[in-house]
């Protein structure tokens, strides 16, 4: 999963508008936060975010392998539900990604 951070900027920069009425569009439905960082914020900082990716490290230019092992399909931003059960369409999803050995630190590359 992909986590990124961007240089020190006014977020307000980056989207060219208040935080607030950059948000008018969305709402607090499932995903829109993803696709507020897809649409507004992506776009700006691709570039010269600083990225680490377990799954597609070479994919996006300014990735770079996750630090640290995954274990099994967690990842950052995991949502759980009242029993600490993973959300299973995001276990799914990481389920059937191909792991590329490039994208996890270089102690995990041996389990090729």
């Amino acid at each position: 999963m992909l986590s990124f951070q961007t240089t020190r900027c006014k977020l307000s920069s980056v989207l060219c508008c208040s935080f607030s009425a950059a948000m008018l569009r969305y709402s607090g439905r499932y995903n829109d936060d993803m696709a507020f960082l897809n649409r507004r914020v992506w776009p700006q900082v691709e570039r010269v975010a600083f990225c680490h990716d377990s799954v597609s490290c070479r994919k996006y230019p300014t990735s770079l392998p996750f630090p640290v092992e995954r274990r099994g399909t967690e990842h950052l931003g995991q949502r759980y539900d009242e029993l600490s059960t993973g959300n299973r369409d995001d276990i799914h999803e990481l389920e059937l990604a191909t792991v590329d050995y490039k994208c996890v630190p270089a102690k995990d590359r041996s389990r090729q």
